[in-house]
């Protein structure tokens, strides 16, 4: 009788466990976008999440009407995962939206935001010109 009693708290434990897992849903508690010239980096935070979720990356122009696959999401720590978007436009706004799928309760967190690549870089009009012809002459113009 002993021995049964010292394993009724291991087992309530791991009801509870299960229980916590069978009901859980994985859910997308935020999204970061950081554009640069051509490319796009997509950041999400994961909430309720047990680390067997996958997540897809979609993405269009603001302007255009279909979405097109991206790079699949990877886990880098345990809530959250990471991806980037290449050969993109210079100076466009895009549409991005991830897709996180939670295969314990068969359901998929959705979630949007808007972000722009770069413009091009110009290089900044000379403000004087200085000629020199030495290197004294070149430490004088720099100072």
């Amino acid at each position: 009788m002993k021995q049964k009693i010292t394993f009724l708290p291991y087992l309530v434990l791991l009801f509870l466990f299960i229980f916590q897992h069978a009901v859980s849903q994985s859910t997308i508690s935020s999204i970061d976008a950081y554009g640069a010239y051509e490319t796009i980096g997509v950041k999400i935070q994961m909430s309720g999440n047990d680390l067997d979720e996958t997540a897809k990356v979609y993405y269009k122009k603001t302007s255009s009407g279909s979405f097109q696959e991206g790079h699949e999401l990877v886990r880098f720590d345990g809530n959250h995962m990471a991806t980037s978007l290449f050969n993109l436009e210079l100076g466009t706004s895009y549409d991005i939206k991830v897709d996180l799928y939670d295969p314990d309760s068969s359901t998929t967190s959705t979630s949007t935001t808007t972000v722009s690549t770069q413009a091009e870089f110009s290089i900044p009009t000379a403000l004087r010109t200085v000629n020199v012809t030495n290197s004294s002459e070149l430490n004088t113009a720099i100072s």
